[in-house]
């Protein structure tokens, strides 16, 4: 193993960017370690604290980062009424809980899956109304007003439409 493989290995540092100062440092230090300027035996795996770390080594951070994704995974897998693509996607895009859940929410009040292409009044209507049972009440003004037209609209657009079939 030569200085700039171990270097590497032990320190995890380039040679290219040592100093003038560290260089003949850490020169002396491969030299006291391989006399003969050539390393026979690999270096040990070091497994070395984390900054800030209270001790923890690499590995066991390591660790508990896999079992915490482990336990996202498996909460999103426990939603109720998540699809394949919406669970797909939660964990390759790393969703939290709360927004995956959202998303759930989301397209189960739109009657519609994710990347479904369902467009027009009605799904704006669909998703406008809540589906707890309390109707209108959970509404201002301004929301059913608006309902309203959409209602108008879609309305006129079908009874335009169905007048076209029959004539």
């Amino acid at each position: 193993m030569e200085f700039n493989a171990w270097l590497k290995a032990e320190f995890n540092l380039d040679a290219a960017t040592l100093t003038a100062e560290q260089r003949p440092k850490f020169e002396a230090k491969f030299a006291a370690a391989y006399p003969g300027g050539q390393a026979t035996e690999p270096p040990k795996p070091v497994v070395a604290a984390a900054a800030g770390s209270d001790g923890v080594g690499e590995l066991e951070l390591f660790r508990n980062r896999m079992a915490a994704e482990h336990e996202r995974v498996a909460a999103i897998d426990k939603i109720p009424d998540i699809t394949p693509a919406i669970s797909a996607q939660a964990i390759k895009e790393g969703w939290t809980l709360e927004k995956t859940e959202l998303t759930v929410l989301r397209a189960s009040r739109t009657g519609t899956q994710a990347g479904a292409s369902e467009t027009g009044p009605q799904i704006i209507i669909k998703s406008a109304m809540p589906k707890d049972g309390l109707g209108p009440a959970r509404f201002c003004r301004s929301r059913l007003a608006a309902a309203r037209r959409l209602r108008a609209v879609a309305s006129a657009t079908t009874f335009a439409a169905s007048s076209r079939r029959s004539a």
